[in-house]
């Protein structure tokens, strides 16, 4: 398993080549921002959690990135929840990081 390769896609790939071409029982999983463009390759891309559009509310029960969000917020501070007086802070940071699970979770320790 290799991840983060997008950083080296252009050294790196011709290294995979020779490794797959060496062997029929290699099998590697790497995840990447950018293709690799090698055989056998497979793209599985994956979107972030649904977040509101800029105006909308940031209700936990609609957006994945605000239930997230609320989820990790609750285990730093036990009353916290996601309503009015935050609701648009969240939206924001949802729609900042596009939905990605991680950096929800970064950003609401």
């Amino acid at each position: 398993m290799l991840d983060n390769f997008e950083q080296l896609v252009a050294e790196g790939t011709a290294v995979l080549s020779d490794l797959l071409a060496a062997t029929d029982s290699l099998t590697l999983l790497v995840t990447s921002r950018e293709p690799l463009n090698i055989r056998p390759e497979r793209r599985f891309v994956l979107a972030g959690l649904s977040f509101p559009a800029e105006g909308e509310a940031a209700q936990p029960e609609v957006h994945g990135a605000v239930r997230l969000f609320e989820q990790v917020g609750q285990r730093v501070q036990p009353r916290f929840a996601v309503g009015v007086e935050n609701e648009a802070a969240v939206g924001r940071i949802g729609r900042l990081v596009q939905g990605i699970p991680l950096a929800i979770e970064l950003a609401a320790h």
